[in-house]
């Protein structure tokens, strides 16, 4: 299992997926816990999906007590 690299199925070393084919949004907003949305989103980078993120408006919101986002996109985009 240590000789795959990212992207790669662990035990074949075949491909997951096509290196940005997939789109995951991250939905973050004022609030939101930081493990919800930075987990999964490591996740499926991890997997080779193009990762962003998304929240009501582009205005910064504040994720747990600390951890300031500029989301990549609102809602309606």
């Amino acid at each position: 299992m240590g000789d795959a690299k990212q992207g790669e199925w662990p035990a074949e070393g075949r491909e997951l997926l096509k290196k940005g084919a997939v789109r995951v949004g991250g939905l973050v907003f004022d609030g939101a816990e930081i493990i919800d949305f930075a987990g999964p989103m490591e996740v499926f980078s991890a997997a080779g999906a193009k990762v962003f993120t998304v929240a009501p408006t582009t205005a910064a919101v504040l994720a747990g007590d600390s951890l300031r986002i500029q989301p990549d996109y609102d809602i309606d985009h």
